[in-house]
């Protein structure tokens, strides 16, 4: 930005619940300075005025929103103004975040919520959605973030301790960025400074700071219970260097206040020091800093130094024309095997082809070439022709259509029950809530909410999108979907597919969470009808489950929070057969929640309680299934089950299950060809089991692949 800030500015005025201090007072000069300010609801982070995200900001809607919100905080709108929004509680990993976007772009404003975390402002020519990482988000076209107010968890004004504010600075004067330099300070950042679990307890005797002895630890708000004297000293060791790097004479009491405050916000201060008498104070406070001021008079205060980034030395790769040719040939050799598959009454295993292969050798255009020409041999036999490519996004999908439609060819993009329609804000079903709840539930959606042919059908289903793109997509000879689709399965008959091409890595996709609080566990189901013909048999049903299901609290509150021991399993006479037993009840004895296409809006009240009970009993069979899954197996912890901190409100404790989709059966036993410039056998065998897997290198003189370790 070539220009220098203020080191110690006071923080600006409050805003919100303050008479001359309003939205009404402050919006017209933001306007003027180039901004978009917001109405922002009291004491929250909530925007309030109707269309606030589309609706044209001028002198006009500042004077009716100034009128209607007189006395709200101020927020801004993002879209040209672009914020980085470090929402990181690690005060070394946020200070790295910081460092490495005024290394990319330039120094800007910076403000402060609740430090360490805090938002930095820059600008684009160009809006672009938004982008996130774990624990650092892009607030982009459309969103908003509180720029003058009083903060909700800390009940203090937010902060702009680098001392300029919007106020002060003329929109066009931040640093310009890009889109394509906002993914690459993503991806560099996300390497660099890995995310930590949220909300988790950090152990202690980690060294995360230059100063600071031990990590802080925290409890489930977020506040440091533990190590709270090095977390001080942490918190006055980045105020110093913030002082001293925005090139001012740093003053010590000035400094203090603001570690002092910091200090308070953050940290558990219901215990004196060393659980004794005497509790914290400024003293504390003004004692680090003049401190680190010493240390850094004499040269000794300790750097804040960014990872070293280096250059990788890497084979050679084959030549150009080598490499694609190699490919081609790989590709061809797929086709060759996917014709023999179908021709010879789909006895064998089909082909699993893997190719990782550079970027620029043209792995999407060789693939269709080959696969419209064995598309054209198989359509010719009279054997199944139709292809199934997926891609990482919707939006992938309908760019790759028009380079599939060649000739006579019907090519159809598959989009689910929520996607957008093509064009228009509106979603694809026209009746979502019936979805969600047999969704919630775990039963199919067509059959419960659509069309059943017993009898049954939606209002709405002869002027459904939804259904006219099930239609088109029955009726093509390519489609293209979502990575999504692939464990969800397509609306075409299974013997119409020739093959699935999946563009990219699928894997993350395949990951699920799903979660339910430990006491979902010991709350007993409330059973409003018999679920089976044999009323004996069911009570014997209902006692075992509850009895395994107590086994398994047990096992989780003994663990305590964290991922769980197997051995705790054992402990508590769990068994492999005793897990598979529970998830072969849970099924059994789960309520139905008596979905049908066209239910009366009368019925819908029952159906949703209903189907919320069965949501928790999906849960629970996950729950044992990942159990099962840990016994099972030979580690002592796996990571698929963790139990939160407890609620510092309700007390209550999440219980976090990982797991991974399973493909549609339909799809999985078919010719697959996965195409990925980064593929990763190991994780690709987690969704494709067998894959085989070509890699092929090329020459690429242009390009340097840089890694880092952390």
């Amino acid at each position: 930005m070539g220009r220098e800030f203020a080191s110690l500015p006071a923080t600006g005025p409050p805003v919100g619940d303050q008479p001359g201090l309003s939205y009404r007072d402050w919006a017209p000069r933001l306007l003027e300075m180039g901004y978009e300010p917001l109405p922002i609801k009291p004491r929250t982070k909530e925007a309030v005025a109707k269309g606030w995200n589309t609706v044209l900001i001028d002198a006009a809607q500042i004077e009716a929103w100034s009128r209607e919100f007189p006395h709200h905080g101020i927020g801004l709108r993002t879209g040209k103004l672009v914020a980085i929004d470090i929402d990181v509680l690690d005060a070394d990993r946020a200070h790295g975040w910081h460092a490495t976007a005024f290394k990319r772009f330039g120094p800007t404003l910076m403000r402060v919520g609740r430090w360490p975390k805090h938002l930095l402002l820059y600008r684009t020519d160009e809006p672009f959605a938004k982008m996130e990482v774990p624990q650092v988000q892009i607030l982009a076209q459309g969103q908003q973030f509180v720029a003058f107010g009083i903060h909700p968890v800390t009940q203090k004004p937010y902060d702009w301790p680098l001392g300029e504010t919007p106020m002060d600075l003329v929109f066009d004067q931040l640093p310009l960025v890009r889109k394509s330099d906002i993914e690459a300070f993503l991806a560099e950042g996300a390497a660099l400074f890995p995310a930590e679990e949220t909300g988790s307890r950090r152990g202690a005797g980690q060294n995360t700071s230059p100063v600071a002895g031990v990590a802080p630890v925290r409890n489930g708000a977020g506040q440091v219970v533990d190590h709270r004297d090095s977390w001080l000293s942490t918190i006055a060791y980045h105020a110093v260097w913030d002082a001293i790097d925005a090139g001012g004479t740093p003053d010590a009491n000035i400094l203090a206040d603001r570690v002092w405050a910091r200090f308070t916000e953050t940290t558990d201060l219901t215990r004196g020091k060393k659980d004794g008498q005497v509790g914290y104070g400024l003293a504390d406070a003004l004692r680090k800093v003049k401190d680190k001021l010493q240390l850094a008079k004499t040269g000794r205060l300790p750097a804040r130094p960014l990872p070293e980034v280096q250059p990788v030395v890497v084979d050679p790769g084959l030549p150009l024309e080598v490499a694609r040719a190699r490919l081609d040939a790989v590709i061809g050799r797929f086709a060759t095997r996917a014709k023999a598959w179908h021709a010879n009454s789909q006895e064998d295993v089909a082909p699993r082809i893997g190719i990782r292969a550079s970027v620029g050798l043209g792995k999407t255009a060789v693939s269709r070439r080959h696969l419209l020409e064995l598309q054209a041999r198989l359509k010719a036999k009279g054997l199944p022709h139709h292809l199934l490519i997926v891609t990482p996004s919707l939006a992938l999908a309908d760019e790759s259509a028009e380079a599939w439609q060649q000739g006579d060819l019907k090519v159809a993009v598959h989009r689910g029950y929520e996607a957008k329609q093509p064009g228009r804000k509106e979603i694809m079903c026209q009746d979502i809530d019936m979805v969600r709840m047999a969704t919630k539930a775990g039963l199919p959606v067509f059959p419960n909410t659509c069309l059943r042919k017993s009898g049954g059908k939606c209002h709405a289903f002869n002027l459904c999108p939804k259904q006219w793109n099930r239609e088109d997509v029955e009726k093509a000879d390519i489609v293209l979907a979502a990575y999504d689709a692939l464990y969800t399965g397509l609306p075409i008959s299974p013997e119409k597919l020739a093959l699935v091409v999946i563009d990219e890595g699928c894997w993350v996709r395949s990951v699920k969470e799903t979660g339910l609080y430990l006491h979902d566990l010991r709350h007993p189901d409330a059973v409003d009808e018999q679920r089976s013909g044999d009323a004996d048999h069911e009570a014997e049903a209902w006692a075992a489950l509850f009895a395994l299901r107590y086994k398994a609290a047990d096992a989780l509150q003994a663990n305590g929070r964290g991922p769980l021991s197997r051995q705790v399993l054992l402990d508590q006479g769990l068994s492999v057969s005793d897990c598979a037993t529970a998830r072969a009840l849970e099924i059994q004895l789960r309520v139905d929640p008596g979905l049908r296409p066209g239910m009366y809006q009368s019925e819908r009240k029952k159906g949703f309680e209903l189907s919320k009970a069965a949501q928790k009993s999906v849960s629970r069979e996950a729950l044992f299934l990942a159990m099962e899954r840990l016994l099972a197996g030979e580690a002592e912890q796996d990571g698929r089950i963790v139990l939160r901190p407890s609620d510092p409100e309700t007390g209550v404790q999440a219980i976090k299950v990982m797991g991974l989709h399973q493909f549609d059966p339909a799809l999985a036993k078919l010719p697959i060809l996965h195409l990925d410039a980064t593929l990763r056998h190991d994780l690709a065998e987690t969704v494709l089991p067998g894959v085989e897997v070509t890699e092929i290198t090329a020459e690429m003189p242009h390009m340097l692949l840089i890694s880092t370790e952390k």
